[in-house]
């Protein structure tokens, strides 16, 4: 790419790409206005993303008509990647999830800057093309969260009102191994059974029965999965009190919150975090993930500077059993087997479910700091995680060998129980944050994102109906919350 920069007309400056103006030769500045003038939209976006302005000449007059908006760069030429708030379109997929949230993509609009369409056509086209995927995948998940996030609210005032012993962890440098529940997690029990006391070991709920039915006590476990499938995977800690690592919006069964430690998991946004502040309740910050795996790596690196280590990853469809067994879903489907609906008829989906699995393998890949990281995974498994290093069984053996025991008792800090007067108090907090919160739009659009998007997005015959649609919403919602809060 041969850029030439010379001065136009005005005396600003421009620039020629392969003998082509990319700003005018003339007045750069009137240009951009004519450009600004024509860019409208039907509603104020909350992002509104330029593809390669160049010298920037139509940014300030862009941010002028749109204050209160974010206006990110897409940059294509070299020379520009480095220019503030400004995402290179080679890492466009990765920028977009990362830096922004589902409601800031859906409410955002892409707009080219004339040139860059003439001359950078592909690139162009890729871009749209990556944006337009986004905006489907982050639509997928918003309707997702809608259904979803009423109830892990509803989680949250449960998890507040019935937790009774919170403990937090010391950080370590000792390695840590995390269990997940694939297929190839069986060819490695003997070797974890024999070197468990030189890990720290992390369940995850789905490999909790797993673990344990093969001589493994984990040190402890994470479930952040909101959904009430979950808490059957937590059925085989009612025989111990083995700590649980959760997320106030993960389902918990109310025994196990009030008999067992737990290490209280807090993301950064949504109204559960407001909660964890509003009551001064002590918390591990965690990191919103597609997968349970993915939040419990982000734990793990948080938790050691040693090595991580990971069985049970394979995120990939197999034939038989998706899960290694016993797994206390399958055992308790396996109740209702019959010659129609057999194991087989079960198994079979595991096979060619791949579309969750390509959006868990996508999550891993784009993770950085993982060079401590490992997958102890088969052979056969061809499906790499990005950084993420793969190493087989015969090399995790060896290397356990190397490592000695572990004083697991200074992994724990001293654990801190709530009083009935904390309970009361705590309960008392509840009440008063959801009176407060109840009617504010920080509050609907939590709850309600898909509605709250509609609002603003529709024109002004329908807004009056879809705000009284939500206001019916929101108050058949609040009634469900009183009643747990009562004890109904």
């Amino acid at each position: 790419m041969e850029i030439e920069y010379s001065l136009a007309k005005n005396n600003l400056k421009t620039f020629q790409i392969n003998s082509f103006f990319y700003h005018s030769s003339y007045a750069p500045d009137k240009e951009a206005d004519r450009f600004v003038q024509s860019v409208n939209f039907p509603y104020k976006p909350s992002v509104l993303f330029i593809v390669e302005p160049g010298l920037n000449y139509c940014l300030d007059l862009i941010k002028e008509k749109f204050p209160e908006t974010q206006i990110v760069c897409i940059r294509i030429i070299p020379d520009f990647f480095k220019s503030d708030n400004s995402i290179n379109f080679n890492h466009l997929e990765k920028e977009l999830f990362s830096r922004f949230t589902s409601e800031q993509i859906l409410d955002s609009f892409l707009i080219v800057w004339p040139a860059a369409e003439k001359i950078f056509n592909e690139q162009v086209k890729q871009i749209w093309e990556t944006y337009k995927a986004q905006l489907e995948t982050r639509k997928t998940e918003l309707i997702s969260r809608q259904y979803f996030e009423k109830k892990w609210f509803l989680n949250s005032i449960n998890f507040f009102k019935y937790c009774k012993t919170k403990v937090m962890l010391n950080p370590t440098d000792k390695p840590v191994l995390i269990a997940a529940s694939g297929p190839s997690l069986k060819d490695g029990l003997k070797t974890i059974f024999q070197y468990q006391n030189n890990f720290i070991i992390i369940a995850l709920s789905s490999a909790i029965n797993t673990l344990l039915k093969h001589g493994i006590k984990p040190d402890f476990c994470v479930s952040t999965d909101g959904g009430f499938w979950a808490t059957r995977h937590l059925i085989p800690l009612a025989q111990n009190t083995i700590p649980l690592a959760v997320a106030s919006e993960s389902a918990v069964q109310k025994q196990f919150l009030q008999t067992h430690p737990i290490i209280p998991l807090s993301y950064s946004d949504g109204l559960s975090s407001l909660l964890f502040k509003e009551l001064n309740f002590p918390y591990i910050l965690a990191e919103r993930n597609p997968t349970v795996s993915g939040t419990a790596l982000i734990l793990a690196r948080q938790l050691t500077s040693g090595k991580v280590f990971f069985a049970g990853l394979d995120l990939s469809c197999q034939k038989g059993f998706s899960h290694t067994q016993p797994n206390v879903i399958e055992t308790e489907n396996s109740i209702k087997d019959n010659r129609i609906k057999n194991v087989y008829t079960r198994s079979i989906n595991g096979e060619f479910n791949t579309g969750s699995l390509e959006i868990f393998r996508t999550n891993f890949s784009l993770m950085e700091n993982v060079d401590n990281c490992f997958r102890i995974i088969n052979k056969n498994i061809v499906n790499k995680l990005g950084k993420i290093k793969d190493i087989n069984w015969e090399d995790f053996n060896i290397t356990a060998k190397g490592y000695s025991k572990i004083e697991k008792s200074t992994l724990f800090q001293l654990p801190s129980p709530v009083s009935e007067k904390d309970s009361e108090i705590i309960s008392n907090k509840l009440k008063n944050f959801i009176l407060q919160n109840q009617n504010t739009d920080n509050w609907k659009k939590n709850l309600f994102p898909i509605d709250f998007l509609s609002i603003k997005h529709s024109s002004t015959d329908s807004k009056d109906k879809l705000i009284e649609q939500l206001e019916h919403k929101n108050k058949a919602y609040i009634k469900r919350l009183w009643r747990i809060l009562n004890d109904d």
